[in-house]
């Protein structure tokens, strides 16, 4: 067959067959870094590739409800939102009640109403707030009264103690701003705060509390 512009049957059939290097190879095509981690780390539906300090790692998918937040170095599953950063409580807006009668009295003396035992007043009586709390350090405060009458109360955390205030005084004094500073909460979720009356002054005379504020605000 003759010669046309220099092309060469031949020579194309070789070219073919050596898949020449100005053709693309389709094998070449194959073995796509991409395709072997997605084929060899994403194992279930929802899954997702993150980065280890070296090498790409599978991310397992979260449960329903969970949010992805960023860590110090490495993104998780977080099960709630952040926490606020100055909290304020109404005291007749409690969560249960756990021991005692408990009842809101307008107080004018004492700046606004408060919440205290009304009837069969007792060591151990309490009353339980629900609060988020992201992770971190913080001040609880709260106001109160202090009297002759008035008991220890305490304040836990998920059942964890957290701060202790002796409300005893010889005579009556309103409006008494008590503090505890340096609690730490070690993970953040939904929270269940309780006031507890735990015993009392050696000079008082009664297990009294008197709640006109819980205030809670993160330090660090």
């Amino acid at each position: 067959m003759p010669r046309m512009g220099g092309y060469v049957p031949a020579d194309h059939k070789t070219r073919h067959q050596d898949g020449g290097r100005d053709e693309i190879s389709i094998a070449s095509l194959s073995g796509d870094p991409a395709d072997t981690i997605n084929e060899s780390l994403l194992t279930t539906r929802g899954d997702m590739i993150r980065r280890s300090a070296t090498v790409p790692e599978r991310f397992a998918k979260g449960t329903s409800g969970k949010l992805l937040r960023m860590g110090a170095n490495d993104p998780d599953w977080s099960a709630e939102l952040f926490g606020e950063g100055h909290i304020t409580i109404l005291p007749i807006a409690y969560n249960s009640i756990g021991q005692g009668t408990w009842s809101s009295t307008d107080g004018a003396v004492l700046g606004g109403a408060y919440l205290g035992q009304s009837v069969s007043i007792a060591d151990g009586d309490n009353i339980s707030y629900k609060v988020y709390l992201d992770a971190g350090t913080y001040t609880l405060a709260f106001i109160t009264s202090t009297h002759s009458d008035m008991a220890i109360l305490d304040f836990d955390i998920d059942d964890v103690e957290v701060a202790s205030f002796d409300c005893y005084s010889a005579t009556f004094v309103s409006s008494v701003l008590k503090t505890q500073t340096g609690i730490v909460v070690s993970s953040a979720g939904l929270k269940t705060l309780k006031a507890r009356v735990h015993g009392k002054n050696a000079s008082a005379t009664s297990y009294q509390m008197r709640i006109q504020a819980i205030i809670l605000w993160r330090t660090a």
